[in-house]
């Protein structure tokens, strides 16, 4: 649980999609980082960060204290919100890169008859979503493996 944590807020620092226009004509490459995300708006990317610090947080402590199933509970609903809200962060820079990359796509057209909008040729997802992914998955499964309250007991019996 906490290898999956840590992974998520290592790949907040990774690149998450990586905007070429050069297919459509332009000359830029825009990476999007999560924790640049983060910093400028709060959006869904927040709400991913801070599950993730949560995550954290329950894993340092259980490895303190004896195991609750209210934590087990906790990471569970945190490892679910944040992976929604990552796809969802996912959907905002597309929905708000979408409407410029279709203004430049329009432009070179007048000038290359050849050049067509392939949304799948410019946004490429980069290591961070994956990552975020993987990390949660983890996280979700080292909850799944906590043992209740009743298993201690009837282990030390």
């Amino acid at each position: 649980m906490f290898a999956g944590g840590l992974l998520v807020l290592l790949c907040f620092f990774i690149p998450w999609i990586v905007i070429d226009t050069f297919p459509i004509g332009g000359s830029s490459i825009l990476k999007t980082i999560g924790i640049r995300l983060v910093l400028t708006k709060v959006s869904f990317a927040t709400l991913a960060l801070i599950t993730a610090i949560t995550i954290l947080v329950i894993s340092i402590y259980m490895s303190v204290k004896k195991t609750s199933r209210i934590f087990r509970t906790i990471v569970l609903i945190c490892c679910v919100v944040g992976a929604f809200s990552i796809i969802i962060s996912l959907n905002q820079i597309e929905t708000e890169y979408r409407p410029y990359l279709t203004v430049m796509a329009g432009t070179n057209l007048t000038r290359n008859q050849l050049t067509e909008l392939n949304y799948e040729k410019v946004f490429n997802l980069h290591y961070g979503v994956y990552g975020i992914i993987i990390g949660y998955v983890l996280a979700f499964i080292g909850a799944c493996n906590i043992p209740t309250y009743d298993q201690i007991i009837t282990d030390i019996k």
